[in-house]
This record gives C-alpha cells, structure tokens and sequence, in this order.
C-alpha cells in the first residue's frame, strides 16, 4: 500500500513540474484619490464636516489587532504628509525637537500643537482643524474634492499601523465588491497592455466579445473614440466595463489588418470563474483555483464530479493556489474542509492574542477520498490560498510543492461607512493547525522548486525568482519565527524569451492582464 501510494505522488508530481510556469501579480495598491461619486457645489465642499476620521478611529481602537501599534501622533503626521501628495499647494512641516505640526497652504500656515494629544480623540480634533484648514484654503479644483481630502488623510493614518488597513473610497468599494463575487458589467474577454498596447489576451466563451469575433492578439486603439495609447490598464478596463445593457465602440486593429475597423459591443454580466480543471492521464486531476470567492465553494464540487472518471475513483488530485491572492474566509475554509475529515482548520486570534476561534473540520458523506494531493505553492500564494495549503500540510492530508508563500497572516474586516466607502481594517491574526503563526513568514513547500534559466549571455542556477512578499511591504505585522527547511529541493528548466536589445532594458515590466 505505501508503495502504491509513493508511485501516485511522484506521478502526479511529475505533472506538477511539467504545468509550473511562475509569474507574480502585485498584491498592493494605493486608495486615495476618488473620482466624484456625487456632484457638489463649491460651497457645500467648502463647508465639509470631516466626519469620517474620527468614526474610522473608534472602529481602530475597538476592533484593532494589536493595540500597541495604534500611535496617534504618527497617525497623524502622516495624514497630513499624505495631503502634500495630492493637493500641490500643500507644505506640511514637523520641525526638530519641536511638538508642533505646521501646515502651509499657498502663503497662509497655521501651526498645531500636538502636545495636546493624549488620546485618539485629541488627534481627531486637531486632524480636523488642519483638514478644514487646508479645505477652506486650497485652490478650487474639478479633480480633487473635499471627500479627497479626506480618504487621502485616512488612507495616511492607516498607513501606520499595517499595509492591509485601509478606506475604500465608494467607486474602490464598488470594484472589491466585484472581486468578491466575481461578476460586473462587461464584454468578456481578458485584456493586457503588450508592448503599450492594449490588446486582447483571450475571449470569454459565450460573451460578447467572443460572439463579435474578437480573437486573441486583436488590439484596442481607441475605445469610445478614446485613443488608448498612453491608457494604463486600470484605466482602460474602467472604460471597457459598466451597466449591462449599455454599449461601447471599439477601433480594433487584427493581426492582419493595415486599418482598423469599429465593433459595437453590448455589455452584459460577466462571470469570471473562479475554479478551473483538467483531466490528466492515468485518472489524475487538476484544479486551478484563482481566488475565493461567494461561489467557490460550490464551483470546486462541480469541478470534482466531473474530474472523476466514469467507474474509478481519482487516482491523485494537484490543487493549483499560485497567484491566488486570497479573499473570503469562510470559502477558504469550506474548501480546506472538502478534503479533511477531521482537525483544525485555521485559528484565528483577535486583539492581544484573544478570543482564539478554532475551525475544525467536519466529516460529512460528500468529502474526497483520502487519495494523494499535491498543492502548488508560489510567492503569490496569500491570505486565504495560505490557510488552505496550511491545513492540509499540517493534518497530513497533502505535499505542498512550489516556492515559500506569500506571508500574510491577518484578517480584516469590512465595514461599509455612512458615504458608500468602506473600512478595511486588520481585526485578527491566523495561525494554522499546529498554532504556526506565518506572518511575513508564509508557507514553506515540502518541496521547493528552484527555476534554472538560460539566456545568451548567463545562466541562473541558484537565484531562483525574486518576488515581493509580507516582509518586504512597509509597517507589516512583526513575526521572527525562522523559516523552515524544505524537505527537498528540486531544480527545473524555466523557458523565458530573450528581450529585445533595441528595446529599453531599464522600462519597467507591463502590468499582468485583467478580466473586463
């Protein structure tokens, strides 16, 4: 029987090696700006109250992970920082052996005493003066509005106590509430900027795009008689969405053709999957697993029926999580739980290392059969994809394959504000069943796969890929507990295209591509 079962895990992770192909998706994003959500007089913007600071900081001090970090002063020095970055005639000023702030807006200052904090709520108030201060001083301006001014100076204030903690400004709520459903309003087809140009990846089967002919390799040039050169992506896929039923006009220049031709497209509800799978040869599975989203849990059953052949059952499954940044909780759990039938799950710690709440795994009749399971792991592997490969590293049930994960340890909660904005804030950490905490410390695979790559004028043999993880994001949670030592390591072939020499070598790589 263990013979048997050896031979199915080298089997299977001879298919995990030939499917490796590493790539990272950034993780972080700075929220600030907002475009208007709602048409303001002069006046009315003027007059603005600055409430949300201080209802922002009693979630803070209620529902915080670690207390300690909360330091007002600091919060607010770099909420007034943060102003200098949008509204160009603002100076702020912290001088030397002094505890004073001084704020200049044009040729008019004001300084503030920040003696005078003793407690959040005197940060608040001083917060508010300097924000109705600069307010009533700026420059009138179409593009920045009083709400601006003030999810800049929250977004600066939580930039104090982890990368994670942040407000969503109503249109950032509106596209995370997207990702977390995985459907808008769209065309169908996964678009990406290739040497500036923004160009179709791939259709979606059964959109719109697809129906219109679009092909991968087409190029958008103008959108709405938009030229979209010099458009970054974001940009381009906010143009590309919106309400189902509306209509958009692309110029698309095809492979072949010298000029470009005009498609009207109507946009409908986009599905993005979030389960993918295959089938393999000797009656092994794959599944790929993007995200985790409302429906993933029941996605990854439906995917599992129709990987198990017709009168056997799977003889070994791979669980792809690289580049699955996280998401919903509770999905990550469900899924963990599909193939564990008993033990911890993820502990999760609240403020000061309590409350502690244990999930722990049910035995229920649709559970997998205990047959061998390879999970692939990379730097992009975070949150929730790390939860999951945690759980069934430690009950046993799984080899974890791949490079160390990303490291995010925390857990946040999503409060929707009285503006339509949102308050993304670190409520928890989590640790998985052996009570590991992996904070800036991730994942370490059973087997760590080292890519060698080949290029006319070097060799990497030992470097592997550098990627962005926890640790190397400003203010993250502290954790010093060492990696661990893989169980083996293993080298592969990594085929990569040679760069273009006319080309600028120092131009930094274009962003991945994005599902509009």
């Amino acid at each position: 029987m263990k013979s048997k079962c050896t031979s199915s895990y080298l089997k299977i992770l001879l298919f995990a090696l030939l499917a490796l192909s590493f790539s990272f998706i950034p993780l972080t994003k700075i929220f600030g700006l907002e475009s208007h959500f709602e048409k303001r007089t002069e006046k009315e913007d003027r007059n603005f109250k600055f409430r949300l600071p201080g209802i922002v900081s009693s979630y803070v001090n209620r529902l915080y992970v670690d207390p300690e970090r909360i330091k007002t002063i600091e919060m607010l020095k770099e909420a007034l920082a943060w102003e200098e970055r949008i509204i160009p005639e603002v100076l702020t000023d912290f001088p030397e052996n002094t505890n004073t702030a001084k704020v200049t807006v044009d040729d008019i200052s004001k300084t503030f005493d920040l003696s005078k904090i003793h407690r959040s709520k005197d940060m608040i108030e001083i917060l508010h003066d300097a924000l109705t201060f600069i307010n009533t001083n700026r420059q009138p301006s179409e593009v920045i509005t009083a709400s601006d001014v003030e999810y800049t100076a929250i977004n600066g204030m939580l930039t104090q106590l982890d990368p994670h903690s942040i407000i969503l400004p109503p249109k950032e709520f509106d596209e995370f509430k997207i990702g977390t459903t995985g459907k808008f309003g769209g065309l169908g087809m996964v678009v990406g900027l290739r040497d500036g140009v923004l160009t179709v990846i791939s259709p979606i089967d059964g959109t719109p795009a697809a129906r219109a002919g679009m092909k991968a390799g087409d190029k958008i040039v103008e959108i709405d008689g938009e030229s979209t050169v010099n458009m970054n992506l974001t940009e381009s896929v906010g143009k590309l969405r919106g309400d189902p039923g509306t209509t958009v006009t692309l110029s698309v220049l095809t492979e072949k053709a010298v000029q470009s031709k005009l498609v009207t497209l109507k946009r409908e509800i986009i599905v993005i999957p979030t389960v993918e799978s295959a089938s393999l040869d000797g009656d092994l599975g794959y599944i790929k697993i993007r995200n985790f989203q409302d429906d993933t849990s029941q996605c990854l059953n439906d995917h599992l029926k129709r990987l198990k052949p017709p009168t056997e059952k799977l003889r070994g499954l791979i669980i792809d999580l690289r580049n699955n940044s996280g998401g919903l909780l509770d999905q990550a759990i469900e899924v963990a739980d599909k193939f564990l039938e008993k033990g911890a799950i993820v502990i999760t710690v609240g403020p000061s290392g309590h409350p502690r709440e244990i999930a722990e795994a049910r035995k229920t009749d649709t559970d997998e059969a205990p047959y061998p399971i390879i999970v692939l792991v990379d730097a992009g592997s975070a949150s929730g994809a790390e939860i999951v490969a945690g759980a069934l590293k430690e009950n046993d049930r799984a080899v974890i394959v791949g490079d160390r994960s990303f490291g995010k340890g925390s857990v946040q909660q999503l409060i929707e504000l009285m503006d339509g904005s949102a308050l993304k804030l670190t409520i928890a950490k989590y640790l998985t069943p052996l009570s590991t905490d992996i904070q800036s410390v991730g994942i370490t695979p059973d087997i760590k796969l080292v890519p060698v790559t080949v290029a006319k004028d070097h060799i990497n043999l030992f470097r592997g890929i550098v990627a962005l993880r926890e640790e190397d994001l400003k203010q993250h949670l502290d954790e010093h507990r060492k990696d661990e030592t893989p169980f083996a390591t293993l080298k592969y072939y990594l085929e990569t295209k040679e760069k273009d020499k006319d080309k600028d070598t120092d131009k930094p790589e274009e962003p991945e591509e994005e599902a509009e």
